[in-house]
C-alpha cells in the first residue's frame, strides 16, 4: 500500500485507518492515537519491513514470524492507554521485541555449540565507560561477540552510535578477541556505493538486515562459523 501524496478532505493520512468507524487503527483495532497531529506513526513503516516477502530466506521468516506478533501487541496496549503517552515509550515498541526476538532466534540456533548469551548486560570499559551491547556470545578460547540492535539507521546519531560501540569494544578487547555486528530492521542508507555504510564496515564486522540483504540468516551463518 502507498499514501497519495495529494490528499482530499475526507481521505485519512494512513493507509492502515478506517473511515468507518473514523480513524480506527486496522492494525491495532484501536483507535488512532495521531490523528490531532494528522501523520502515520513510525508503526506504519515498521510494519510494512516486518511483514513476510516471498524472497524472504528461512530464518528471517521465522524471525518476522514472532517478532511482527509481538510488536503489534505492544503497540496494541500502547495505543489502548493514552495515559501513558508521551513517556519516550514509543523506542520500546519495536525496540523491546527486536531485541527479544532476536536473542531467542540465536538461542534456537546456537544451542548446540556450547555458547554464552547474554541479553542486555552492562560491562565497564576502558576504565569505567558503561556500555550495555543488545546481545553478548561468548565460548571460552573465541571470540567474543557483540551484537547492536536497531530499529533505524541513516545518519546522525544512529550511525555514530553503532560506530562508536565498534571502536570502544575493540580498544577494550582487541581486534582479534572480539567481534562486533549490528543488525538493523529499517535502513536508510543507500543500497550501493554508499561511502557511510563502508564507513561503518571500518568499526564493525558486519552490518546486517531484517528486510535486505545481507540477512540475519547471513550473521548466523557467520558466528556458527565462529563457534563451531
Amino acid at each position: 500500500m502507498s499514501i497519495q501524496g495529494t490528499e482530499r478532505a475526507d481521505e485519512l493520512f494512513c493507509p492502515y485507518l478506517t473511515k468507518r468507524p473514523w480513524g480506527r487503527c486496522k492494525l491495532l483495532g484501536e483507535q488512532c492515537f495521531r490523528m490531532s497531529s494528522g501523520r502515520p506513526c513510525a508503526l506504519k513503516d515498521h510494519y510494512e519491513h516486518l511483514i513476510i516477502k516471498e524472497h524472504d530466506p528461512p530464518l528471517t521468516k521465522k524471525l518476522k514470524n514472532a517478532l511482527l506478533n509481538e510488536v503489534i501487541r505492544k503497540w496494541k496496549e500502547y495505543a489502548a492507554r493514552p495515559q501513558e503517552r508521551g513517556r519516550g515509550r514509543v523506542a520500546f515498541l519495536t525496540g523491546r521485541p527486536l531485541e527479544d526476538c532476536i536473542y531467542n532466534l540465536l538461542q534456537d540456533e546456537l544451542r548446540n555449540l556450547g555458547v554464552r548469551l547474554e541479553l542486555r548486560k552492562r560491562i565497564e570499559i576502558l576504565g569505567g565507560i558503561g556500555i550495555v551491547p543488545d546481545i553478548i556470545i561468548s565460548k571460552e578460547g573465541k571470540p567474543t561477540t557483540f551484537i547492536a540492535i536497531k530499529t533505524w539507521i541513516g545518519s546522525g546519531d544512529s550511525v555514530r552510535d553503532i560506530m562508536m560501540v565498534g571502536h570502544f569494544l575493540k580498544r577494550e578487547f582487541g581486534e582479534r578477541y572480539a567481534k562486533v555486528y549490528a543488525i538493523v530492521l529499517i535502513s536508510a542508507l543507500p543500497k550501493r556505493g554508499s561511502r557511510l555504510a563502508e564507513e561503518i564496515k571500518r568499526y564493525i564486522d558486519g552490518l546486517y538486515f531484517i528486510d535486505q540483504e545481507p540477512y540475519i540468516d547471513d550473521l548466523i551463518r557467520e558466528i556458527k562459523s565462529i563457534y563451531g
